[in-house]
């Protein structure tokens, strides 16, 4: 993935991912290299820590998922998820303007 996907993925500027994939190539999360197509292209791969910090992430947001199941039940928590997806695409289109 380039920076720039990683950027128009997360909705940031690509100088903004850029400086975060700084910070987390210098705690040994990701490496950057060429492309192997494109040589003009820099590319980010996740290193073992980056892939086990991630895998932890996706455990929390999985014991998140279950305790809001637990606490709503699915019938609440799907109109949940429903209002809150409008919210992010409504802050999604706001926000590209500004990039």
């Amino acid at each position: 993935m380039t920076i720039n996907v990683l950027a128009d993925v997360i909705n940031i500027r690509p100088s903004t991912a850029s400086k975060m994939i700084d910070h987390l190539e210098a705690k040994g999360y990701v490496a950057r290299y060429r492309g192997t197509v494109d040589k003009r292209k820099t590319m980010i791969a996740l290193l073992p820590p980056g892939i086990d910090a991630r895998e932890q992430v996706h455990r929390i947001w999985r014991e998140m998922d279950a305790d809001l199941v637990a606490a709503l039940g699915p019938d609440e928590l799907r109109d949940t998820r429903e209002r809150l997806e409008q919210v992010r695409q409504l802050l999604d289109r706001r926000l590209r303007r500004l990039r």
